[in-house]
């Protein structure tokens, strides 16, 4: 499955599926430096799913095919217990709301940390003062 992510959440995101074989397609330059040892950064698969976050930061909008869309839902909510996923539908095309309440933006702290240094409380700190990159 090829999965495009952007956001707050990328890099956590990004080792999410790293640790499941994921695909990660049309990484950013920092996203691509990060994970340049893994075989399928950048593949040339297409997109299946796009991973972009939520206006408000407190979570992510998963866009795609349903049945991809089906098969991260799932491996999100084994992952992050706490999560809260609303599904939407536009016509024949769907779209995933997942919110991160704390026990998810933990996992993903600790997630981003086995890339990078990452402070504890990352994620909520992030949404605070996020115009501040």
């Amino acid at each position: 499955m090829g999965i495009k992510i952007r956001g707050i959440y990328a890099t956590a995101l990004t080792q999410f599926c790293v640790d499941h074989n994921l695909a990660i397609l049309l990484p950013s330059g920092s996203i691509k430096e990060r994970f340049r040892d893994y075989k399928k950064i950048d593949s040339p698969e297409a997109v299946d799913v796009e991973i972009r976050d939520l206006e408000d930061h407190q979570g992510i909008l998963l866009e795609g095919k349903p049945d991809k869309l089906d098969l991260l839902v799932k491996l999100i909510k084994e992952n992050f217990f706490d999560a809260i996923c609303r599904e939407r539908k536009y016509g024949q095309y769907y779209a995933i709301e997942i919110e991160f309440p704390y026990l998810a933006k933990s996992v993903l702290d600790e997630l981003r940390n086995k890339i990078m240094p990452t402070v504890p409380n990352h994620h909520r700190l992030r949404i605070i003062a996020s115009e501040l990159r």
